[in-house]
């Protein structure tokens, strides 16, 4: 929850991930995918998403 969407997406990408866990100490607070992030940035770019 520290990091930033487009850190977390720098990341997953250097080491090749699709999904990664969103923690919070040792509880799992979360999962996101590279896809949820794409789109979110569409979004946010775009201001709707693609069909």
């Amino acid at each position: 929850p520290e990091e930033d969407a487009l850190t977390a997406l720098e990341r997953m990408a250097e080491r090749g991930y699709v999904r990664a866990l969103v923690m919070e100490g040792d509880q799992l607070l979360g999962i996101l995918s590279k896809t949820d992030l794409l789109r979110a940035f569409q979004i946010r770019v775009l201001g709707h998403p693609s069909p």
